[in-house]
């Protein structure tokens, strides 16, 4: 069960991702299927560990849709070169708008981040109750909204409004996630990244109307024929939001 929450966590980003960015930068198959098979390998690799022994299903799901979200934002500024022209907030690896070049530091610098998040996952600490919860989630909150606003305010200006937001999410989700009982702290800090990441993307991608961010303010829609295709991502997505709603009441119960 765990390794079918683990695709199904990959296909939901898969599916906001293709729904958000093709009509901009064209559909590629090997963008949307990569979510899905990063989902699977990091499952694997937390199967073979022993950490998903015990999890429920919506725990694994967002457990694993956390880590492929960091793993996703590892890979592209490190690992992957892609033109540039494109994008108002550069996707290779700048901070407060100073781009980082050579290919060897990159590298280096996203080995370093892969044994980090590797370390992490690790840590046994038990978080019991609900006050240690709200705790790590307002912490994980804290850290994307931190790592949000380096990458892109020094591009698009730093909004005050929007700077708390995965904060507040995470602090109003924490309840849900408590009442499944204790977890380690090196798998909860996971889960909270998934749940900010399935909530604010999926809010961003399904209830607004505005184009994605990153991309430049001129650029066009170039594939049109794709946008038949949204409504059936959305289908799937509130198909794999359904399922997991399912499994946190089981688990829950």
């Amino acid at each position: 069960m765990q390794l079918l929450a683990a695709g199904f966590a990959g296909m939901y980003t898969a599916a906001w991702g293709a729904y958000k960015d093709a009509p901009f930068e064209r559909f590629s198959r090997a963008s949307f299927w990569r979510s899905l098979a990063f989902s699977l390998a990091i499952a694997l690799a937390l199967a073979f560990s022993g950490r998903l022994t015990g999890l429920h299903a919506v725990e694994a799901f967002f457990l694993v849709m956390g880590l492929e979200r960091l793993a996703i934002e590892i890979y592209k500024p490190c690992f992957r070169r892609e033109d540039q022209s494109k994008y108002l907030i550069p996707q290779d690896f700048s901070f407060f708008g100073v781009h980082v070049g050579g290919r060897k530091r990159l590298w280096l610098a996203g080995g370093a981040m892969i044994a980090l998040v590797s370390w992490l996952v690790t840590r046994p600490l038990p978080i019991t109750g609900y006050a240690a919860h709200l705790g790590v989630a307002c912490a994980v909150g804290l850290f994307i909204a931190c790592g949000g606003a380096a990458k892109d305010a020094p591009w698009e200006g730093f909004d005050v409004l929007k700077f708390p937001r995965s904060i507040w999410v995470l602090a109003l989700a924490s309840p849900l996630l408590a009442a499944l009982g204790p977890r380690p702290i090196g798998l909860l800090v996971f889960m909270y990244g998934g749940v900010e990441r399935m909530l604010v993307e999926g809010y961003k991608t399904y209830f607004t109307t505005k184009p994605p961010g990153k991309f430049r303010r001129d650029l066009p829609v170039i594939d049109h024929r794709f946008l038949a295709w949204r409504p059936v991502l959305r289908a799937m997505a509130v198909a794999i939001v359904t399922t997991v709603a399912a499994w946190y009441v089981a688990a829950a119960a």
